[in-house]
């Protein structure tokens, strides 16, 4: 930066690849033209415009939404902030596991015809690896380095296009909706590097002319994947209620291998009520253990290659003179914890197509107490 420099950039794409060479100067990188198979040039430089998109790439449209997840608030904006018309207040969401939902909702008084800009994407969640937020309007403030980035300026007719921040391939095109003063937009994980849905997220907002707004103007935002609380069961999950009609909903916390602390967690009731979609409800589980109970911790993995295994484990002990029956299965990385009363019980483990291990342990009250596994696969019959 500060002088011309020429550099060869490789760029891969649908139609016969090129060489381009890119000149750099200034503060900001201009980016090369990339030609779709039709050969209508797709250009996605620095200037704060619309890409001319190619009809080439309308296969790679992902139709509609499929997120099944909530959206939560990963940014606020002071409201008033911004320096033109298009005022954002929050930045919303979620993941699934499968895709990332994004929200931004935006003042009363901004116009959703005229929306522009960009959302970034730190998938590496490393600010020091991936493109900086000023590359394309953003603020040195944002802790974000992009791998990917959403186009908006098409946002408000339905489009928003999905860029690969090292290479500026379009890799995907993906259906937005504004809803009064929010606009909505899913991607698929996959048209992210199959990434596991926990990422940083920055955004600088605009109108036709220029950027007006950023969200945060310092920091990111963080979206994390949305899992069901393990420790909260609810029965029915789904109901279909006439006019005047209720239902009963049970709600259990907890269980036998619940692990004593604090949990909290929320239950949303989603609903097709306009003017209460989403209820939710705080639940919060204190579990403690009972003074005569201990803890039993450890690992289970493959005695030849070492690899963790999710294997069953149970013990068979008393309390107040009957049987007490605590069971669990280990985690995928082959970590287990079992909470029993003090004394010495026989733990067995088991996991098909491995021989079942079976041996005394004694559990101290108020105590941890670690045994590890290694099971072996059984050793071949052979006729006498």
């Amino acid at each position: 930066y500060g002088s011309d420099v020429a550099r060869a950039v490789f760029f891969k794409e649908t139609a016969p690849t090129e060489i381009y060479t890119l000149p750099l100067h200034g503060a900001l990188p201009i980016f090369p033209e990339l030609v779709g198979a039709d050969g209508t040039a797709f250009i996605r430089n620095t200037e704060w415009a619309p890409p001319n998109v190619p009809a080439a790439f309308s296969e790679n449209r992902v139709p509609g939404f499929t997120f099944d997840g909530l959206l939560d608030p990963v940014v606020t904006d002071p409201v008033g902030d911004a320096v033109g018309a298009v005022d954002v207040i929050t930045l919303l969401g979620g993941s699934d596991g499968a895709e990332v939902s994004m929200g931004i909702e935006f003042t009363p008084e901004t116009s959703m015809a005229e929306l522009s800009g960009f959302v970034f994407f730190d998938m590496d969640q490393d600010a020091a690896t991936g493109l900086p937020p000023e590359a394309l309007f953003g603020l040195p403030t944002q802790d974000v380095g992009m791998e990917y980035f959403a186009d908006l300026f098409s946002a408000s007719a339905g489009e928003v296009f999905i860029v690969d921040a090292n290479t500026f391939e379009l890799v995907a095109v993906v259906e937005s909706i504004v809803d009064g003063q929010t606009l909505l937009f899913d991607i698929p994980l996959e048209a992210l590097g199959g990434d596991d849905g926990s990422l940083n997220v920055a955004a600088v907002l605009g109108d036709a002319s220029a950027p007006t707004d950023w969200i945060p103007d310092i920091g990111n935002g963080t979206i994390e994947p949305f899992r069901d609380a393990e420790w909260i069961e609810i029965d029915p999950v789904t109901a279909i209620l006439e006019p005047g009609e209720s239902v009963d909903v049970a709600v259990t916390l907890g269980s036998s291998t619940t692990a004593p602390g604090r949990y909290e967690g929320i239950v949303a009731v989603l609903s097709n009520d306009p003017r209460n979609p989403r209820i939710d409800v705080a639940v919060v589980l204190d579990v403690e253990l009972p003074d005569n109970f201990g803890a039993l911790t450890g690992t289970v993995l493959d005695a030849l290659r070492g690899e963790p295994l999710a294997a069953s484990l149970e013990v068979v002990s008393e309390l107040d003179g009957e049987p007490y029956l605590a069971a669990t299965t280990a985690a995928p990385d082959g970590t287990y914890s079992l909470f029993v009363p003090a004394g010495t019980w026989p733990l067995e483990v088991s996991f098909e197509g491995y021989a079942t291990q079976s041996r005394d342990v004694t559990v101290e009250a108020g105590a941890s107490t670690t045994e590890d596994f290694s099971l072996s696969e059984p050793e071949p019959v052979t006729a006498p």
